[in-house]
């Protein structure tokens, strides 16, 4: 019998010479700007997946400063959603068009989405007494990506009238931060354990799961909490997508979350992997049962 053994080198430094030099069969969390060499690499194949993987702001509804939702609303049209992905992504990513991604049942395409519109934005936060308005965004290192996103919404912040300061701190002390409310606004990442939007809309919006459990931005409302909670005690689809459907529009009007983009994960191999099932849904899920080398 032929052993075979594969490597997977999901977090280092070096990931990109590891997967070059051979030391390493697949890579996760490759730096977007490494990947044009790996492109390059003809013993390299570089595959893009469409995840169930969002990322997103949560904006604390509990915080004095941001419980009305007309400056939800402010924020939510202040961010260069399009400069985000095109740039700092480099197009690996969609924006969201409501909680529940593409790709998942109860997903709409016709469902309220916010654009760059910083006049809209200014006329809001007038409108609600909140010119001059100061927050605080709170950031990992769990993302690459974070720090510059977090500078292009500085900068976004700027043009609306909004002095934006970041703050990077260690995972655990942000996730402690959050548990607790103890924060304006955060970014995030999201990837449910199944297909189901019940991962999405009771998780992020219903307000008995306040804190780590999904409801980051301590949101509140009694007629969403009505319609997630009815839909998630039926079987019949049809009629959980409507419930689904009804709740999506109060939520985009109350703008609980800035939700920035669907994210598309991309997965460099050895060319000599055969087999490899990407998971949509769960990072560093693999079907190993399934996968070989030449």
């Amino acid at each position: 019998i032929k052993k075979i053994i594969i490597r997977f080198m999901p977090e280092s430094a070096d990931r990109r010479m590891a997967l070059e030099k051979g030391d390493v069969d697949v890579a996760e969390n490759i730096l977007i700007d490494q990947l044009p060499a790996l492109e390059k690499n003809s013993d390299i194949v570089v595959n893009r997946f469409p995840a169930q993987m969002v990322e997103y702001v949560y904006v604390n509804c509990q915080n004095k400063k941001l419980a009305d939702p007309r400056v939800r609303q402010a924020l939510s049209y202040a961010v260069d959603y399009k400069g985000i992905i095109e740039q700092v992504l480099q197009g690996n990513g969609m924006q969201m068009r409501g909680p529940i991604p593409q790709g998942m049942w109860g997903h709409r395409e016709d469902v309220f989405q916010y654009s760059q519109d910083a006049a809209k934005a200014k006329e809001l936060l007038k409108a609600a007494g909140a010119e001059n308005l100061e927050l605080t965004l709170i950031y990992s290192e769990r993302r690459a990506t974070w720090e510059q996103i977090a500078q292009v919404m500085q900068a976004n912040m700027a043009d609306i009238g909004v002095t934006l300061k970041l703050e990077l701190m260690s995972n655990p002390t942000l996730r402690d931060k959050v548990d607790k409310g103890d924060f304006e606004l955060c970014l995030g990442a999201w990837s449910p354990d199944f297909a189901d939007p019940y991962m999405f809309m009771n998780f992020w919006v219903d307000s008995k799961n306040a804190g780590l459990p999904g409801n980051r931005s301590f949101y509140k409302n009694d007629k969403v909490d009505e319609l997630v909670r009815k839909a998630a005690g039926l079987s019949d689809v049809a009629e959980r997508k409507k419930l689904y459907s009804e709740a999506q529009d109060i939520i985009m009007k109350d703008a609980p979350y800035i939700f920035l983009y669907q994210i598309q994960t991309i997965v460099p191999m050895r060319k000599d992997v055969k087999g490899y099932v990407f998971n949509p849904m769960l990072e560093s899920m693999y079907n190993f049962e399934a996968i070989s080398k030449n």
